[in-house]
């Protein structure tokens, strides 16, 4: 009886299941759509938050992603470059070892950082260091139209022996099986060019990845640093991308650019980014949603994120005061608050840049007049109450020397008027003293610049390697423009724009 039974059992498993067409049986909850979380950051040079603690911070971020998680295990956090340099923390020595970034790769570890693109900063680094910091990273690199340059060739950067792609192919998976494959595109523009890199054309480069990765993906994303022009241009080609999250400038904006958008948010994690991209597998369509998110005290701190964010705060400290700068010291109380925020500082006059500025005549007491590119202003906060040593340092990572030149008038029209007109939102824009920008004309005290004559002028010696944005022409010719060497008025001052700024600010306050 049993024996007959179970054979009446087998007999129903058959005709059941193996008589019938397995794949009308086998059911799926897979809906063809899925979404997925992007998280933007972009252009972050401090690990902790500014203005008094009220704003960005990495912990936040780190915060922001472990939320988003909660709700959505397809969470990608992406920063667009420039995070490596510059810093205080970075210009340091620990363990015999310049620091150059290290803090804040350990930071974005913990905080989940999963997706990187060069920036033009990142090369700050001398190649070693860079290659350490790549090495330590444990999120993917973006090498667009980037290169080393080794010997006589150009290769792509490697991390750990491995060479760093020119875009990156992700799949994701959501609850109920649906899959989606991503392709990441970037570049980087050609602003910092030391001899160990080399770069392909931008526009051409992220064209031609896009041209090579769009039938490997469903859909593409780019991962752009690079001005917000390029950016523009870019997407007025490639009309089937629907999101630039983009770095280098440092205030936060959005564009439409037909069915792209363009994305920047503020620097140092001031605000993020938040995309929801909601894709639909049948009909090969997707919807964007943008939030700009304020990265404030209302946030968290994650905790993992933070204990590292307050490690390297102990050792920054600490080695500040091996090199002769009290943290603590006061250099000046403010009566009021001072915005030094680079979206002041890089549009118009501020009370930070005149001070600056203003210790440049301080050392240089001979100028006639005296320029600053406020682009070397890195501090991106609101200053009130006491100014400490550790505050200019934060002011001017760069440190750097102050250079003097004999400039002929027509140069010294040429730097002015730039300076103040096409690099406005940039770090080229120029602050002066003992200079006037009036109605397109340039005075010094009270006359206007006479194109023949020379002048005597102060400046960054950054600004003598033209390396600054429109300002190619600023190199020493022996006839425009004439470097003043030797028999220099204090010289401690002429060393270190800091130790200018912080005599100055003791004297004078703002």
């Amino acid at each position: 009886m049993k024996i007959k039974i179970f054979q009446l059992f087998v007999a129903l498993y058959l005709i059941l299941f193996l008589g019938c067409d397995p794949s009308k049986k086998i059911t799926s909850n897979d809906d063809q759509k899925i979404e997925i979380i992007l998280l933007q950051t972009n252009d972050v040079y401090e690990i902790a938050p500014l203005e008094g603690g009220n704003a960005g911070g990495m912990a936040r971020v780190g915060q922001i992603k472990k939320d988003l998680l909660k709700k959505n295990p397809n969470v990608v956090s992406i920063m667009a470059g420039d995070f490596l340099n510059p810093s205080v923390t970075g210009t340091l020595k620990f363990q015999d070892e310049r620091i150059k970034g290290k803090q804040m790769v350990e930071v974005m570890n913990v905080a989940g950082i999963d997706i990187v693109t060069f920036g033009n900063h990142e090369f700050d680094l001398k190649e070693d260091e860079l290659q350490k910091r790549i090495n330590e990273s444990q999120f993917d690199w973006i090498g667009g139209n980037v290169l080393q340059v080794k010997g006589s060739t150009k290769t792509a950067f490697q991390k750990n022996g491995t060479p760093i792609p020119t875009y990156l192919i992700k799949e994701y998976k959501d609850a109920d099986g649906t899959t989606l494959k991503i392709g990441y595109i970037g570049n980087c523009l050609n602003a910092n060019q030391p001899d160990y890199v080399a770069y392909d054309d931008a526009a051409a480069s992220i064209k031609n990845a896009y041209n090579e990765i769009k039938d490997k993906a469903d859909v593409v994303i780019a991962v752009t640093h690079q001005a917000i022009e390029d950016d523009i241009n870019l997407a007025e080609e490639l009309k089937d991308v629907p999101l630039f999250i983009g770095g280098h400038e440092h205030n936060n904006m959005i564009h439409q650019i037909g069915k792209v958008r363009i994305t920047k948010a503020d620097a140092n994690a001031k605000s993020v980014y938040i995309h929801r991209l909601n894709y639909d597998k049948a009909t090969k369509t997707w919807t964007l949603d943008s939030k700009l998110k304020m990265v404030d005290q209302k946030i968290p701190f994650d905790p993992a994120t933070n204990a590292v964010v307050q490690k390297w705060i102990t050792i920054t400290n600490g080695a500040l005061k091996r090199d002769g700068i009290n943290p603590d010291a006061i250099v000046t109380k403010l009566d009021h608050k001072v915005d030094a925020r680079e979206v002041i500082i890089r549009n118009e006059p501020s009370e930070i840049s005149t001070a600056v500025v203003k210790s440049i005549s301080m050392a240089a007491t001979r100028a006639q007049g005296s320029v600053l590119n406020t682009g070397s202003i890195r501090i991106d906060d609101i200053l009130e109450g006491q100014i400490t040593e550790y505050d200019i340092v934060r002011l001017l990572p760069f440190g750097g020397a102050i250079a003097e030149v004999n400039m002929k008038g027509a140069t010294l029209i040429e730097m002015v008027t730039v300076g103040r007109t096409k690099n406005v939102g940039k770090g080229g824009f120029l602050a002066l003293d003992k200079l006037e920008y009036v109605d397109d004309v340039v005075y010094i005290g009270d006359e206007e610049v006479d194109s023949d004559k020379m002048y005597r002028i102060a400046l960054p010696s950054f600004l003598l390697t033209g390396l600054e944005s429109n300002l190619d022409f600023l190199k020493p010719d022996g006839k425009n423009i004439q470097l003043i060497e030797g028999n220099l008025e204090n010289p401690e001052w002429m060393g270190d724009i800091r130790l200018a700024v912080i005599a100055y600010l003791k004297a004078n306050g703002i």
